[in-house]
């Protein structure tokens, strides 16, 4: 048997012109959170025979911290240049495949979407992308790394940091299913009593099962596992979301830095030198033109020895012209 933790690095700088991307380092928030998980990983007794990391200087930081937190020698970290901006799955399972069968407990350290190709071969259906600082364990059923195959790993931990306002939203999910089956419950023994309530009590009752659920929140320790296995719900249904295309892991790019953009210069207005500008205050405005009244065309003339029609006082008549 063999195990493998698979672990991404921690949040780290944009990308910028002048720095190139192997270079980009973690940040602050990057460092305290790999260091959580290293601490919570330690927790589990897990013992660390080789540790592997890609080139690139995020993945390195992130490898220091697990190397120090489990006091593995940093001289003793392998680089393997294969973990960075490959593509070829088939090139990142022989890292694995390369391994020497004296470790049976190897850590490999990297960036998406390398670390995740590394999954998503050996881990079948892994539906889901790896966070920064997130770290899979995976138990493959092998003697030798050689014989390492697709889906022949099981997955059996997965950590990752949550963010503070997806925790928020993951808890009040949870006490409002509390709450719901609190309210249940009341309403199944209240009709099982042949209690008849009215509109007021029964406001009173649900109120009750909210406060009810607040308090057993408040005293009840909701467990990592169950934050991690809503959140990769939420994960999954984003991704179910997504346009296909947008599903396909990419190299991995921050944004970068964002400039403000210099307004271009606005031409200037042209300069009347006619007048000056005394002879525009003292000048009046000019009355706007008033519309042409049309003259109406003149009846024509009756023609002699015709008859013809005349309007007399509102009462139309016929008339002949005398010649």
């Amino acid at each position: 048997m063999k195990t493998l933790y698979l672990v991404r690095h921690g949040k780290c700088t944009a990308t910028k012109k002048d720095c190139p991307d192997i270079k980009r380092d973690l940040i602050k928030k990057g460092e305290k959170e790999t260091q959580q998980m290293a601490k919570k990983l330690k927790k589990t007794k897990v013992e660390l025979d080789l540790i592997v990391t890609s080139p690139a200087k995020r993945a390195k930081s992130t490898t220091k911290i697990f190397a120090k937190q489990f006091k593995y020698p940093k001289k003793e970290i392998i680089k393997n240049e294969e973990l960075y901006q490959n593509e070829s799955v088939d090139g990142l399972v022989n890292v694995i495949k390369n391994l020497d069968d004296k470790y049976n407990s190897v850590m490999v350290v990297g960036q998406s979407p390398e670390i995740n190709h590394i999954a998503d071969f050996l881990i079948k259906d892994f539906e889901y992308r790896i966070p920064k600082s997130g770290v899979l364990q995976i138990e493959i059923n092998r003697n030798s790394w050689a014989n390492v195959a697709k889906s022949s790993g099981s997955l059996k931990l997965f950590s990752f940091p949550i963010p503070k306002s997806k925790k928020s939203n993951i808890l009040k999910n949870i006490q409002s299913g509390v709450e719901q089956k609190i309210v249940d419950q009341l309403t199944v023994a209240v009709d099982a009593s042949e209690l008849n309530l009215d509109s007021k009590l029964e406001k009173e009752a649900k109120k009750a099962g909210k406060d009810f659920a607040k308090v057993l929140m408040k005293k009840a320790k909701i467990e990592d596992s169950i934050l991690i296995e809503k959140a990769l719900e939420d994960e999954k249904m984003q991704m179910k979301q997504m346009p296909q295309q947008e599903q396909t892991l990419k190299p991995e790019k921050s944004q970068p830095e964002k400039t403000t953009a210099k307004p271009e210069p606005q031409p200037a207005a042209p300069v009347k030198t006619q007048q000056t500008d005394m002879n525009k205050n003292s000048q009046r405005p000019k009355p706007s033109p008033q519309p042409r009244r049309r003259k109406k065309a003149a009846a024509p003339k009756p023609t002699p020895g015709k008859i013809h029609s005349v309007q007399k006082n509102g009462v139309l008549k016929t008339e002949t012209v005398p010649q």
